[in-house]
């Protein structure tokens, strides 16, 4: 008799803990191990719009397909479509916001989150996306996500499986009314191309970094995309939270769709196939629809519980949220994400075609010449006289243009001849170029490209001065006769074409104080007409990857991305001048591999093009 006042109480306590607990949940709250059937608000609401989009969102084998979905992205139709533009610039507070921004988008989802990533590494940022990931799933949200095979290389790809294990307790997905649904949330992840597969070309990638949230919810839709891979390297933090000043120098664009209800975008919109307004997030969500299809790709599955990569997800989740830079910005990102957008007409591309396309190299103008949403053709149209373009500012870490080689015109030779023919049309026409240096680059094969071959022959048609510039050392840059020759200085004041290098004398690399780290954003700003993507206009972007972006049409974009040129600009030195000769002269003379590669250019380009290497870069 004397135990049961204990008894009791600890019944009461009991009962006092379970209603405190689901004190915080909403009222018409269903636990995660029910059915639909026993939940009794998910069984009463079969919404047919979030039925139609969930079908819409399944992944489907290669069995179910009657085409190969990219030849759908190929030939569709894609409209210029309103909407708001918001750049997330280079620097380190830009890549802290960058990482915060992603994080706060996913856990504020309603619907859905997709992604796509070429680099997804599993160090502190990746897990602490996956743990946002993981959240979201299990309040409801439908989530899909994809690496490549390459760039996201694991054989086990654990943290991932641990994400898919998160859809164990997948809660039910709400609908526009807010109220619960009979559907569940899922976690769909696939391997872009995986090398795992028979009859897979496993050459071809999946360069994309692209993140939708609620794509078919107008009000609520963000997209993402730009350079930045989803890696501690890209986003100004190390595994501590404490500022990386050796970070990726990149640059990414924050869409939302024009103001105004639903009403007002469906008399201003084009409609979809289920009469909803086919929006800007709309046609981003449905791009990764086609390309999560692909018949290469691997649906990554998991047979074991993974708990332990589940708690990393969210450990990491809070301890990112922790460190003192990330937190600081992470307080202001709802703010941040409300303001400096500007106005603009928008269009994506791609380039699908090189994925489905076998004999790219042999008939390469054939592969662009069906591919009407192709980033490079569209660029080429921007170049007709129709649109007139006068001054061209480009900003990317590889970019290379074919050299002219008649005996061998097959379409990948005609680059050059191009640009030169386009600036010789016109007086007025300008081209200006930011890429990476010897300091500051991160391949020292594409940089040997871009210094021995791609700027010499740029700046000067004149086979004698390339020949002497791609000569030994002792003939060429350590040759004071040579610089000073007029052939050598005709090519570096040519007044229409400028290529300027990231990095300077004050670097820390080379006893200085200032740290340049390394350049990875891709952007083209021109007199009118804007592009941010992934494509680094290398050859791999070209004839080889998948890539995308946005085309923009707005004054307020173009004048931040050309404000942000210059501002790079003030951070190199023009190719040839008498600073970035001395410059690489100091990088010549450092120990280890920086220094190595800064010696070793022209033997690595002559081997690279005596191998046929450079066009796989």
């Amino acid at each position: 008799m004397g135990n049961h006042p204990i008894k009791l109480s600890l019944i009461v306590l009991f009962v006092l803990t379970l209603i405190s607990g689901c004190s915080s949940q909403p009222d018409d709250y269903c636990p995660s191990q029910y059915q639909a059937d026993e939940c009794a608000q998910a069984r009463a609401n079969d919404n047919t719009t979030i039925n139609k989009h969930y079908e819409q969102r399944r992944w489907r084998s290669s069995k179910e397909q009657k085409k190969e979905p990219l030849e759908l992205g190929i030939e569709a139709e894609i409209p210029i479509l309103d909407g708001q533009v918001k750049i997330v610039g280079p620097t380190i507070e830009d890549g802290v916001n960058s990482l915060a921004m992603k994080i706060w988008m996913i856990e504020n989802a309603k619907y859905t989150v997709d992604a796509t990533y070429y680099i997804f590494d599993n160090d502190l940022a990746g897990y602490a996306f996956l743990g946002a990931m993981c959240n979201a799933v299990k309040r409801g949200v439908d989530v899909r996500l994809m690496v490549d095979s390459l760039g996201s290389a694991d054989m086990r790809h654990e943290e991932l499986k641990g994400l898919i294990r998160c859809g164990d307790e997948a809660g039910f997905i709400r609908g526009p009314d807010g109220k619960l649904t009979n559907k569940r949330a899922r976690v769909q992840v696939m391997i872009f191309n995986a090398v795992s597969k028979i009859f897979v070309n496993i050459n071809r990638r999946s360069h994309d970094k692209l993140l939708v949230i609620d794509g078919n919810s107008p009000q609520d839709a963000y997209v993402m995309t730009g350079g930045r891979n989803i890696s501690l390297h890209y986003y100004g933090i190390d595994e501590n939270g404490e500022k990386n000043k050796d970070t990726f120098q990149d640059l990414e664009i924050v869409i939302k769709n024009p103001e105004g209800s639903m009403e007002q975008l469906l008399k201003t919109h084009k409609r979809g196939k289920h009469g909803f307004p086919l929006t800007i997030s709309k046609i981003s969500e449905l791009y990764l629809t086609l390309l999560y299809s692909h018949s290469g790709n691997k649906y990554l599955t998991a047979w074991l519980p993974y708990s332990g990569q589940q708690k990393k997800l969210q450990e990491s989740l809070d301890e990112i949220k922790q460190g003192p830079l990330f937190s600081k910005s992470y307080a202001n990102i709802e703010q941040e994400l409300q303001q400096g957008y500007n106005p603009s007409k928008l269009r994506l591309a791609h380039e699908m075609a090189n994925i489905v396309s076998w004999e790219v190299f042999e008939k390469y103008s054939d592969v662009q010449g069906r591919n009407p949403n192709s980033i490079v053709e569209i660029l080429q149209e921007l170049s007709s006289e129709k649109y007139n373009v006068k001054h061209i500012r480009l900003v990317s870490p590889y970019i290379f243009l074919a050299n002219e080689e008649p005996e061998e015109k097959d379409g990948r030779y005609e680059e050059l001849e191009g640009m030169r023919q386009w600036l010789a049309d016109d007086p007025e026409r300008t081209i200006e170029i930011i890429t990476n240096s010897v300091m500051s680059s991160d391949n020292f094969m594409t940089q040997s490209i871009i210094d021995m071959e791609m700027v010499p022959r740029m700046l000067s048609d004149d086979p004698t001065f390339i020949d002497t510039w791609q000569d030994d050392l002792e003939v060429s840059e350590e040759n004071p006769e040579f610089i000073a020759s007029k052939d050598f200085q005709d090519a570096i004041s040519n007044p229409r074409i400028k290529v300027y290098q990231l990095g300077k004398l004050d670097s820390d690399l080379i006893g200085g104080d200032e740290t340049y780290g390394k350049l990875h954003a891709k952007y083209i700003v021109t007199n009118n007409v804007s592009f941010v993507g992934t494509t680094n206009l290398d050859y791999r972007s070209r004839f080889i990857n998948n890539e995308m972006g946005y085309f923009m049409l707005g004054a307020g974009v173009n004048d931040e991305l050309n404000q942000i040129f210059d501002n790079l600009k003030k951070r190199c030195y023009l190719w040839g001048e008498p600073d970035w000769l001395e410059m690489r002269k100091k990088m010549r003379d450092q120990e280890g591999m920086e220094g190595f590669s800064a010696r070793s250019q022209r033997s690595v380009y002559s081997k690279l093009i005596f191998t046929g290497i450079k066009w796989q870069l």
